[in-house]
Formats: structure tokens, C-alpha cells, sequence
């Protein structure tokens, strides 16, 4: 393509999608644009705007470049090499985006930003050195660089964006520099070959899913200055044994474990006052919790899911919870939280009981009866379901409510005596329940 010496104005993707396009050749009286070796510059080639996207094989920026702009390289799937050299102090979003083919890659030393989009995409690059004048990596900076087996972020980066490695599915090893303050949103979610993390006494807030789906995390510290564990950071690492929750953190996000399988022990540390929704829901290998005295809100399902547990235990201080039994209560013992799922056998509910949250009794397929004391009077939604030895229930003649699905896969469920006072049954009561 050859550019006449009028053009003084070249648009955001003027040439997007010229997928056959080898070549730019700009007019040498143009006043504001080069070009060099077919690639666009600006005049004096301290701005290198776009090379053609089918350009291939290796190719080193000139020496005199200091920028690269947004999308320069998009789609350059021929190029098997890239030197950026020291004089680039700026790499446009989405410059090196899909190159494909792109297997070597030098950055030079004074690039301070790695912005966002900058190699998604590059699913050819194996290895990559992130300069120490590097003090941000963008989101989506590396996503779905499906074949890079390692990563080193050095002491100079402050923020790792979201998303930033998602979906680098042969990444191994990831050692995260000693500035570092804030892990974000999915930065490494679904990293299905990562097997160690180092996490540095920096970072204070781990985003939301940021190491979901890490399948093979097995081990993993928590440093001590992590204040917020956001929700989903850790949920589906099937193969993390056992974790230990320090006392600086505070919140443990909604759904932060969910889905660890194989996790068999957790510690909670005494700073944490908030266990959110579905936080360890799925945790299957964990046999017995501790909540420590400092937790004063447990949110729906928290521990939902974990088919092996037959103890809850909560310090005897808490202000706001107890379990006798095992079993989790509210501190007045009028409300009933969660029944452990592994448990064996039939339970009597406290007289002093008046509410029963919501699944609590949930998938607590080994309990054989139940019997529901006359204070309390509704039967909320899936309370019992799944509940599949259960062969024995009373139900006390203070419920006047039985909701929807409240014994739905109850299937040794033969008879059951309603009270008088019960009024409404709600869609799917009994569902599959052979009464």
C-alpha cells in the first residue's frame, strides 16, 4: 500500500482487518508520516503506528521509537519475533494482541507500563521477562497466552490488572514481585497448570476469582497483609490440601473456596469477621470447621456442599453464634444455620428454635430423622431436600408453612403426619418424595 504525500491524517484502524496487507510505503514528501522497512511511523519514527499484518518472521523496532501505538502489531500472526528496544518508554493497548506466532519476545528497559491487551492472545509465547522499570501490568495484558509455562513480575510492579494471565493454561510458576499491593479480578483464573504461586507480604486484597480453576494449586501461604480474600479467589482449586487464613484478613469473599474438593483442613484466623455466601460451598473433604470468636456474620450457604463434615465448631466467646452438637446456631440458639452433612443418625432441634434458615438441613443425605419442635412455624425453601435416608420426620403443630422443595429428593421419606395448623405447601414440597 502506498500512502501519497497529502495524507496528514491516518484513523484508529484505518487498515483493520487488511489481512493480506505486507507492506506500507508512505511517500518521502509526506509531512507527517514514514515509513521504514514497509512498516507506518511517524516522520521523525519516534511513534511506530502500525506494521502490516501480514508482515513475518523476526523484526526488530528501530532504535529511535519511543512509543508504540494502540494495536500496532493486532493480528500480526506471521511474526515469529519481536525486540523492543530500551528507547520505548510506551506500549499502546492491544499492541502486540494475537500474534500468534509470536515465540521470542525482548522488552526493552525503560518500559514503564505493560497496558491492557498488550500480548493477549499470543498463544506461541512460551517465556517472557518483564523489564524492572515495568511498574504496572494492564488487564488482559497476557491473557490466553496459552503456552507460557512461566512468569517472573519483578519488584517493580505495584498492580497486576484483571484478568491479566487468565487462561494461560500451560503456566506452571508464577513468582509475584515484592511491591505488588493488589491482585486483580481473574488475574489468574483458569491457569489449569499452575502448581505454585509465591504471594509476597505486599499484597493486602486478592481480587475476585483470581486464581479460580487453578486446578493443580496444591500448595499455598496467605501472606499476613492480606486483609480481603474477595469472592471466588480461590474457589475450584480442586487440588489445595489445606489452608491456612491468617488473622489480618478480615473478609473471606463470597465463594473464595467453593468448589476446593480436596481441601481436608482449614484454619480461620481470629481477624476475620465475615464468612460470605457459599464461601467454602463444595469443600467435600473437610470433616470439621472452627470459627473462631471474631466471626460475627455468616452468610447463606457458606458451608453448603461439604458432604464429609459432621462437626461445626464455634469458640465458646462468639458473640454471635454457638454450636451445640455441632451443629451451627445463632448465639440465642433460636435459629438454626447449618446441620453438618456427614453426620449420621437423627437429630432433635432445640425447643428454643424458631427459625431454620434456608438448606440447612440440605444434602444431609445420612440423616435418618428429625424432629421439629412446635416453636417454630415455617419450613422455608429446600430445607430437608436431598435429605435421602431420612425416613423419619415430626413435624411440630406450630408450622403452618411447608415451602417449596422443603423435602423435594427425600426419597425414604414414606409417611409423614402435616399438623392441623399447616395452611400452605408450596411448589415442589414433596417432589420426588414417594409420600
Amino acid at each position: 500500500m502506498a500512502i501519497p504525500k497529502n495524507v496528514t491524517s491516518i484513523g484508529d484502524r484505518a487498515f483493520y482487518r487488511c489481512t493480506s496487507l505486507t507492506a506500507i510505503d508512505v511517500a518521502a514528501l509526506n509531512p507527517v508520516y514514514g515509513s521504514f522497512e514497509g512498516v507506518l511511523f511517524n516522520k521523525s519514527q519516534t511513534t511506530l503506528i502500525l506494521c502490516p499484518p501480514d508482515k513475518t518472521g523476526a523484526y526488530t523496532i528501530p532504535g529511535s521509537v519511543t512509543t508504540i501505538g494502540d494495536e500496532a502489531f493486532l493480528s500480526c500472526t506471521g511474526l515469529t519475533s519481536i525486540v523492543i528496544p530500551n528507547g520505548v518508554t510506551s506500549i499502546g493497548d492491544g499492541a502486540f494482541a494475537d500474534c500468534r506466532s509470536l515465540t521470542s519476545l525482548t522488552i526493552g528497559n525503560r518500559v514503564t507500563s505493560i497496558g491492557p491487551y498488550v500480548f493477549s492472545g499470543c498463544s506461541g509465547l512460551t517465556h517472557v521477562t518483564i523489564p524492572d522499570s515495568v511498574r504496572s501490568i494492564g488487564d488482559w495484558a497476557f491473557a490466553d497466552c496459552t503456552s507460557l509455562t512461566s512468569v517472573t513480575i519483578p519488584d517493580s510492579v505495584f498492580s497486576i490488572g484483571e484478568q491479566a494471565f487468565r487462561f494461560c493454561a500451560s503456566l506452571t510458576s508464577v513468582t509475584i514481585g515484592n511491591s505488588v499491593t493488589r491482585i486483580g479480578q481473574a488475574a489468574f483464573q483458569f491457569c489449569t497448570s499452575l502448581t505454585s504461586v509465591t504471594i509476597p507480604d505486599s499484597v493486602t486484597r486478592i481480587g475476585d476469582w483470581a486464581f479460580r480453576g487453578c486446578g493443580r494449586l496444591a500448595r499455598l501461604t496467605i501472606p499476613d497483609s492480606v486483609i480481603h480474600l474477595d469472592g471466588g479467589a480461590f474457589s475450584e482449586c480442586t487440588s489445595l490440601i489445606s489452608i491456612v487464613i491468617p488473622d489480618s484478613v478480615t473478609i473471606i469473599g463470597s465463594e473464595a473456596f467453593s468448589g476446593c474438593s480436596g481441601l481436608t483442613n482449614v484454619v480461620i484466623g481470629n481477624g476475620v469477621n465475615t464468612i460470605g455466601y457459599c464461601a467454602f460451598r463444595g469443600c467435600a473433604g473437610l470433616t470439621s470447621v472452627s470459627i473462631p470468636e471474631s466471626v460475627t456474620n455468616i452468610q447463606r450457604g457458606a458451608f453448603h456442599g461439604l458432604s464429609s463434615l459432621t462437626a461445626i465448631g464455634v469458640h465458646a466467646a462468639n458473640p454471635a453464634y454457638c454450636s451445640p452438637e455441632g451443629v451451627l446456631l445463632s448465639k440465642a440458639q433460636d435459629r438454626v444455620m447449618q446441620y453438618p452433612q456427614g453426620r449420621v443418625g437423627s437429630y432433635v432441634i432445640l425447643a428454643s428454635v424458631t427459625t431454620i434458615d434456608a438448606e440447612a438441613f440440605s444434602g444431609c443425605r445420612w440423616l435418618t430423622g428429625v424432629v421439629i419442635p412446635g416453636s417454630v412455624t415455617s419450613i422455608d425453601y429446600a430445607v430437608f431436600s436431598g435429605c435421602s435416608c431420612l425416613t423419619n420426620v415430626v413435624i411440630g403443630n406450630g408450622v403452618t408453612n411447608i415451602g417449596v422443595d422443603a423435602f423435594s429428593g427425600c426419597i425414604g421419606l414414606t409417611s409423614l403426619t402435616i399438623p392441623d395448623g399447616v395452611t400452605s405447601i408450596e411448589s415442589g414440597a414433596f417432589s420426588t418424595a414417594p409420600i
